[in-house]
């Protein structure tokens, strides 16, 4: 065989790895025969041996010479041999053997057994083999043809009989757990096909009904009998076939139904049942995981390529994507099978059905499930998002451009990314200094990265030092005079390096030696140095003059003054053309070369499409028949062959000329990168956080790519796998894309830019707030889909904020930097800052129903400055602010509002010692909201009848009563007022205590004192239900409050509980990527779900089940978490507005920035910042261009008396 031929011819010559079979000799036949008819007793005369010497002439096979042996075995040895009898082929030979079959035991009997057989690939077992033939009408009809049996089963003996008679061309095999037979020879089953399968029809026939027996369809209920007799009338007859579920459960113990998942998928395929398949198999969410489990997920991944659809390429790369944390816990799979595939819920049915089991059948072994997408979408052109140590400043791709080098200046590590695989394969140590690759990527050249004085080579695979070239020990440096190192070019074994002193130097070295080979020096500054495709010449400026030198003669080919000081230059890949521009005009000049000699030049003037641009850089295609010129707000392209711009791209009218990013300030934004697709049919650039696709030909855009929020610094594109790299200035990861799928619009999650520090939901939970630590930004989450709708920033990090409860306005407390705006007002539905004020950051105090923010803050910064209350009302679009008179010397913690936004509860103290460094008198002051917000007091004083209080430790809201606070605090004497109190009612000693306050009336609800164990330290808050009757501490200790007692533990955890859900019965952990959650009635796991990245904040919704996930990479994720055996999914899900069917909205292809990246309206001239609350402050930005010179008169000096008369005025700034 083919594939035979190819092992041999790849193997050693001398390997004893393969023997060749080679056809048996007429002699060698003769004895194999005499051995096979030995077995069963016989034997043959010479006479007969002589005849059917003359057969094996023709044909020697062992097989062959097998089935003679079966034909002769019942010959007597008086009997003549007629050769005619015998076949002359091996094919023949079985036909023959199939016919005297069909003789025997009927033609039906043996066309559909070996059917089936044959069918079935893997081999069928004796079981199999008689449930398949009972379930054939066909069969069936002729066994029982003259009566109708009780039990409608073919018998045993039929299919044992007819084995019996070829077992001995079977071979024997466990597949799945099950034993089954096949044909040993390849050749039975081609005969097979040809003689029983040839028809289309009957082909179908038999391959559905295999897919039936192994779906069960028929177990329990009577299949019809569908034969002509019948005439119409279609008896039906319980054939008694097994169940066939995806598992068996033998008492307890799980064993999976293999045979179904290896038969199912290709039978349906066969038999063209792909809507069966697609509903059973490739989008049902139990066969996925049950197989997963019982095989691979390979396997799964194989089923997809039977029915290779849209749909089904999305849910194959879904899994794929997913691999890993499926790897790692298989339970994980239906969240990540709904988070990846959510965009497609609205418009693709099959994926829809597949989610919604994910949401149902898959809370049996997750809770959680995704309520809007993750990350990484399949079908979108975001292939893999590569995740860093810390910011990468150097990118190159090397080995077919599958792996890409990374660098970061600082540090010694030159990190590989397989881009293919999206994976990190390893890191090489080199040194410290800015990174340079050779074309090949033999060699790394590394740029000292403090002095530039050493530039270090390595080899690239071991990162083995190989030698350092110092240019300052074979150049005279002067006194003072400073040293630079310029532009770097490499060829696979030369280095071009241009050094500046007072004059430039142009350095060749050869890096295979580490040697200098020549440093010219030049009489001017060079600015460009390029070296030609071909790797023979050099070309570099010296002021307005370009030389061209040969690399490897050394010598001096041509002198051209060009009349200016390039900025960049390029030359075509033949060296024909060479292309140079400056920084101040925007001319292109053409140079017409000829063996590195400038034959012709002229300029080619881009005014008309450049108008008060710079040009910035200059590409060439890829074919050489074009030049991208890149602005920094227009793209040009430019012909060679006709000498002219032949498309121009300006600058897309929704990015703003300015934007503010987080941790930073005004930045102007202007194209950053560009360049030619491989084709060179296309033209890529980056411009902010996006990437736009152009068509050369028709001047439109194609596409538009958004990447997380910040300014693109870096592209890599690879022409030869379409990928495109992109770096975010100062992140910590990079992208990769496939640009063959940006046609597709997909609406992409967006990232902050640090650990998310707080997470505040609006009272419709369809919009959360959300901050980074340290950090100016807020992003604005819609929940339904994940997509930020907006991001504030500041003019410093970020310290508290408060929203309304519909989100139309935010108060926000910043670190004090500039007086009076630490603190803003924003009406976010305008978008616009309506008020700035204060000098000292603040508490920040969201209501939960009424249209107020309130503010706690003190109007300086220092430690004994009275704290002042202020609240702005809104009502009808106008806000009202009032600052109550009472001021307060101390607040303890963040203020908090009660349920309904009746009090104000604030901790305060009378007094701080500085000795001891403590307070006195801690105090609760509430602020009634409905009476003109009325002071009441409540000191250690109000309770001493009931319990002695020393510090009060916490304060939280009761949710389930307005009127009521949970108050945690330290008290002098232990005072046993339980009865099931554990401690006995011994005292001594500050101890815990916990009661229920009711601010309105001023009494004590409740009081458990002690609360908790003696010996309990308070580390973070207690999580409480939400009727105060029971908490966790940090140990997950389950402390009824009501007893008095411990009542339990959940299982320890890694970390301390988080939340406590759906109205306490579940409660919240994270741990690392991991969100769980357990049953709190019988501590069991009702989830694990993997969030792809380390989490650092939790929030839980009113509702009681909505998560809201804040991580470390600040990224935001929420969950809907769901009991299974406490409620109906279906009624929970039908009122998900994620999981809600749309209106179908039209798309163009296209995706445009999102609000807060867009220009905004009015004015005069478009404004890409917020409008300040205080127009034409002395904080807004002013261009130096803008402001005129004044002159100044030098004063008049006898000691200046070279000074000429232009030299009497200066501008001054």
């Amino acid at each position: 065989s083919t594939i035979a031929q190819k092992l041999c011819n790849g193997a050693d010559k001398n390997s004893r790895s393969f023997v060749e079979l080679k056809p048996l000799s007429v002699s060698e036949a003769d004895d194999l025969l005499c051995y096979c008819l030995s077995r069963y007793g016989r034997t043959l005369s010479n006479q007969q041996r002589s005849e059917l010497t003359n057969v094996f002439q023709k044909c020697s096979q062992p097989l062959f010479v097998s089935l003679c042996a079966e034909k002769c075995k019942c010959i007597h040895s008086n009997d003549s041999i007629d050769t005619a009898d015998f076949s002359t082929s091996l094919g023949d030979s079985i036909s023959a053997m199939l016919t005297d079959l069909e003789k025997k035991h009927g033609y039906e009997l043996v066309s559909r057994s070996m059917s089936y057989l044959v069918g079935s690939v893997t081999g069928l077992s004796d079981s199999e083999m008689e449930d398949l033939l009972s379930l054939d009408d066909h069969v069936m009809s002729v066994i029982y043809s003259n009566h109708k049996p009780s039990l409608w089963r073919i018998p045993h003996n039929k299919w044992l009989r007819l084995k019996d008679e070829i077992d001995r061309y079977f071979v024997q095999r466990e597949v799945d757990g099950v034993t089954v037979y096949r044909w040993k020879d390849e050749q039975f089953n081609q005969i097979i096909r040809e003689r029983y399968l040839n028809d289309e029809s009957k082909t179908k026939e038999i391959y559905s009904l295999i897919a039936d027996y192994y779906l069960g369809i028929w177990h329990g209920k009577p299949k019809p009998l569908s034969t002509a007799e019948d005439n119409g009338k279609s008896p039906a007859f319980d054939r008694h076939v097994p169940s066939q579920p995806l598992t068996f459960d033998n008492d307890g113990q799980v064993r999976f139904n293999r045979r179904k998942y290896d038969q199912v998928p290709r039978h349906l395929y066969n038999a063209e049942r792909l809507d069966e398949l697609n509903r059973l198999v490739l989008f049902n969410y139990e066969w996925i995981y049950n197989k997963i489990k019982a095989l691979s997920l390979q396997h799964i991944i194989a089923d997809f390529a039977l029915n290779p659809s849209n749909e089904a390429s999305l849910v194959e790369e879904a899994l794929r994507v997913a691999e890993q944390v499926i790897e790692k816990d298989i339970d994980n799979m239906a969240s990540e099978i709904s988070g990846h595939l959510l965009p497609y819920y609205q418009t693709h049915p099959n994926i829809r059905a597949l989610v919604h089991q994910c949401d149902t059948a898959g809370l049996k072994q997750c809770a959680l499930i995704p309520n809007f997408p993750y990350l990484q979408i399949p079908g979108s052109s975001l292939q893999f998002a590569l995740k860093c140590g810390a910011p990468m400043e150097y990118f190159s791709l090397i080995g077919d451009e599958r792996f890409l080098l990374t660098k970061e200046r600082e540090s010694s590590f030159v990190h590989i990314f397989d881009v293919v695989l999206g994976e990190k394969k390893s890191s090489v140590f080199a040194s410290n200094g800015a990174l340079y690759v050779t074309p090949n990527g033999r060699y790394f050249i590394i740029i000292d990265h403090v002095t530039e004085k050493s530039v270090k080579i390595h080899n690239a695979e071991t990162g083995a030092y190989v030698g350092q070239l110092i240019v300052l020990n074979h150049i005279d440096l002067k006194p003072k005079e400073k040293y630079k190192l310029g532009s770097i070019c490499l060829t696979n074994d030369r280095i071009c390096a241009i050094v500046s002193t007072d004059v430039s130097y142009l350095c060749i070295a050869s890096i295979e030696s580490c040697q200098f080979l020549q440093i010219i020096g030049l009489d001017g500054k060079c600015d460009v140095c390029t070296i030609s495709h071909d790797g023979k010449y050099v070309f570099c400026n010296s002021n307005e003059f370009l030389f061209t030198y040969n690399l490897y003669t050394l010598e001096l080919v041509a002198t051209f003054s060009i009349g200016f000081r390039p900025s960049c230059i390029v030359v075509s890949k033949d060296c024909m053309r060479a292309y140079l521009t400056n920084n101040f005009e925007t001319k292109l000049m053409i140079l017409h070369l000829n063996q590195g000699k400038v034959e012709m030049a002229y300029k080619s003037v881009l005014n008309k499409y450049m108008a008060d641009d710079t040009i910035m850089d200059l590409r060439i295609s890829p074919k050489d028949d074009m030049v991208l010129v890149r602005g920094l707000n227009n793209i040009l392209v430019y012909n060679r062959a006709n000498e002219r711009v032949i498309a121009s791209f300006t600058r897309p009218v929704d990015i703003p000329k300015e934007f503010k990013l987080p941790r930073s300030h005004y930045t102007d934004l202007v194209f950053t990168n560009a360049e030619f697709t491989h084709s060179g049919k296309f033209v890529i650039a980056t411009i902010f956080r996006n990437i736009y696709l152009w068509e050369v030909t028709t001047n439109e855009l194609v596409t538009t790519i958004q990447a997380p929020v910040g300014i693109i610094k870096e592209m890599i594109y690879s022409p030869k796998r379409s990928h495109l790299i992109t770096h975010i200035e100062h992140c910590h990861e990079f992208q990769v894309w496939n640009l063959d799928e940006a046609v597709k619009p997909m609406n992409m999650l967006d990232k902050l830019t640090g650990a998310i520090a707080d997470i505040q939901l609006t009272q419709d939970g369809e919009t959360a707030y959300v901050t980074c630590k340290c950090s100016d930004e807020i992003g604005v989450i819609e929940m339904k889909t994940g997509i930020m709708v907006d991001l504030l920033t500041h003019d410093s990090p970020v310290v508290d904020f408060a929203i309304t409860p519909s989100g139309g306005y935010a108060l926000v407390s910043l670190e004090p930097r500039k007086k009076d705006i630490s603190t803003k007002l924003w009406n976010l539905k305008v978008r616009q800052v309506i008020k700035e004020f204060g000098n000292a950051s603040g508490y920040c105090i969201s209501p939960h129903q009424n249209d107020f923010i309130l503010f706690v803050s003190q109007q300086e910064v220092a430690f004994k400055a009275p704290f002042f209350i202020t609240m702005f009302q809104i009502s009808d679009e106008e806000v009202s602010e009032f600052t109550h008179p009472l001021a307060l010397r101390f607040v303890l913690e963040k203020p908090f509002l009660t349920s309904n936004d009746k009090y104000l509860v604030v901790l305060t103290a009378h007094e701080y010692h500085e000795s001891r460094a403590e307070y006195e008198t801690p105090t609760i002051c509430t602020f009634s909201m409905d009476e003109e917000m009325k002071v009441s007091y409540f000191t250690p004083d109000s309770f001493r009848d009931s319990i002695l209080i020393e510090t009060i430790v916490d304060m939280q809201p009761c949710l389930d009563n307005p009127y009521t606070i949970a108050v945690m605090y330290k008290s002098k004497e232990m005072v046993d007022y339980n009865d099931n109190s554990p401690f006995g009612g011994l005292g001594g000693g500050a101890r815990y205590g916990f009661m229920i306050l009711d601010i309105c009336s001023g009494s004590v609800v409740t009081i458990c004192d002690p609360f908790l164990v003696p010996s309990f330290q308070l580390k973070r808050k207690l999580l409480f239900d939400i009727s105060y009757s029971f908490c966790l501490d940090d140990e997950s200790n389950i402390f009824d409050i009501r007893e008095g007692c411990y009542v339990g533990q959940l299982p320890k955890q890694n970390s301390p509980p988080r939340a406590i859900a759906l109205n306490g019965t579940v409660v919240v952990y994270y741990d690392r990527s991991v969100l769980s959650a357990y049953r709190l009635s019988s501590g069991e796991p009702i989830a694990s779900c993997d969030v792809h990245s380390n989490i650092c904040s939790l929030r839980l919704s009113r509702d009681q089940r909505t998560l809201v996930v804040g991580c470390e990479d600040g990224s935001i994720a929420s969950y809907v978490l769901i009991d299974p055996k406490a409620e109906d999914p279906n009624s929970v899900l039908e009122h998900l507005g994620s999981r809600q069917l749309m209106e179908p909205q039209p798309t163009s292809g296209r995706r445009s920035s999102i609000p807060w990246d867009k220009i905004e309206d009015g004015g005069s001239a478009p404004q890409s910042r917020p409008v300040s609350a205080v127009a034409h402050d002395k904080t807004d930005k002013i261009l130096l261009k803008q402001i005129e010179p004044v002159p100044a008169i030098r004063p008049s000096s006898d000691t200046l008396m070279y000074l000429n008369a232009n030299s009497k005025t200066c501008a001054l700034m």
